[in-house]
């Protein structure tokens, strides 16, 4: 007969694998320059090593395209030889003047690491923005708990399957999972945490990182108009609008909301962006294979609704393509 077994209960927290990472940062594992620059090489290489894996594994979860794809690999790497560059002057005591009345005596801004950090990121670029929050913490010397999107599978099975293979677990490990393992996550006490994402869940991280006085960097997303004037050069300003929005399928913090525009130029600009969105992506833009695609069907959904209900007139788009 066949045997039943329970699935094996999610962690309420992750004590252990934080108390993992805390004793090799106090044994001193990540705190010398020729150890943070040599994960940051290693971390090069993977990159450089695996890119065609990490581009399809981006195209799988966002449908991007391959130039696309390959520009947030190209930045990441950028990003880590940069940061290994620049150690030692990071690094370096910034010298202070002292007050008369302390004199004879040195000052000095010693920047030292946190400790056991936990780097939670988004959908929207998967791989540049848990990537370069770790480039940051190797560079200062942290150990990292690395937590990818779960509405980005395939990105995240590759940063869980090769980052181990490249960087020692004294400098980062990587955990997978859904809002139960982000919430296990939360209710660990960790020395830093850094967060990309909604204010909607920054509010959560932050409540939870109250409880334990953990300092944050909440990367929140918000809000980019752009602004045509009178004097514009409407074409450029089209081309510049489109492709700054069209980028990722507007899923990007800094993309342009919405456009504020000179009366004067109004008409002109609606052609001009129409003409503009019709040469980058055809008639049929969900046919394009210059365009990405929505991270998930209710991401989709929730900006046909957005749309539906805005009462204004749509220029340019089409019908959603089977299965959106």
């Amino acid at each position: 007969p066949l045997r039943s077994f329970e699935k094996p209960s999610m962690p309420t927290n992750y004590n252990d694998l934080r108390d993992a990472l805390k004793q090799g940062f106090e044994r001193g594992a990540c705190s010398s320059l020729t150890f943070r620059r040599a994960q940051l090489v290693a971390l090069v290489a993977m990159l450089e090593d695996h890119k065609d894996e990490a581009v399809a594994a981006l195209a799988s979860d966002m449908g991007r395209p391959a130039a696309e794809a390959g520009g947030e690999v190209a930045v990441s790497i950028r990003e880590a030889k940069d940061a290994a560059s620049s150690l030692e002057r990071w690094s370096a005591p910034e010298p202070k003047p002292v007050h008369l009345m302390m004199q004879p005596s040195h000052a000095a801004v010693r920047r030292s690491p946190y400790g056991a950090c936990l780097i939670i990121g988004p959908y929207n670029y998967p791989l540049m923005l848990c990537l370069e929050p770790l480039i940051g913490a190797i560079a200062a010397g942290n150990a990292t708990l690395l937590k990818p999107s779960e509405l980005t599978p395939a990105t995240a099975a590759f940063l869980e399957k090769r980052i181990p293979a490249y960087l020692t677990a004294e400098a980062c490990r990587v955990v997978t999972g859904g809002v139960e393992v982000s919430q296990a996550l939360l209710a660990t006490q960790w020395d830093f945490i850094y967060f990309t994402g909604s204010p909607r869940v920054g509010r959560i991280v932050a409540k939870a990182a109250a409880e334990h006085l953990t300092p944050t960097a909440l990367e929140l997303g918000g809000k980019a108009p752009a602004v045509v004037l009178s004097s514009a050069d409407v074409g450029e300003a089209a081309r510049r609008i489109v492709n700054a929005k069209a980028l990722n399928v507007g899923q990007t913090c800094i993309a342009p909301d919405y456009v504020l525009v000179d009366r004067s130029q109004h008409t002109a600009l609606v052609a001009a962006l129409t003409a503009e969105m019709r040469a980058m992506f055809g008639d049929e833009p969900h046919a394009s294979p210059d365009l990405g695609r929505m991270c998930t069907v209710g991401h989709f959904d929730r900006m046909a609704k957005l749309l539906a209900e805005s009462g204004g007139t749509q220029r340019r788009g089409g019908a959603p393509p089977p299965g959106r």
